[in-house]
């Protein structure tokens, strides 16, 4: 492969927000909307920083409890 450089990106569940205790976090969501949506960040990313060979957004749907992630966004590059 081409690319040397790996980046990511791991949004966790905190235990607090606004000085407010956390315990877990739901998402709900409509699956093609969702997808469509990453894609374009993906494609707007690619538009910005053309050399971004690939780039992948995952966010999760359902429960996340404290500790866990719930979004990863990873990319490479030359």
């Amino acid at each position: 492969s081409n690319c040397g450089a790996i980046s990511t990106f791991t949004g966790i569940t905190r235990d607090n927000f606004a000085g407010k205790k956390v315990t877990a976090l739901s998402y709900e969501g409509y699956t093609p909307m969702a997808i469509k949506e990453l894609t374009n960040l993906c494609r707007d990313a690619h538009v910005k920083y053309p050399n971004v060979a690939r780039m992948v957004a995952v966010h999760i749907l359902g429960d996340c409890p404290v500790g866990e992630a719930s979004v990863v966004v990873g990319s490479s590059s030359p």
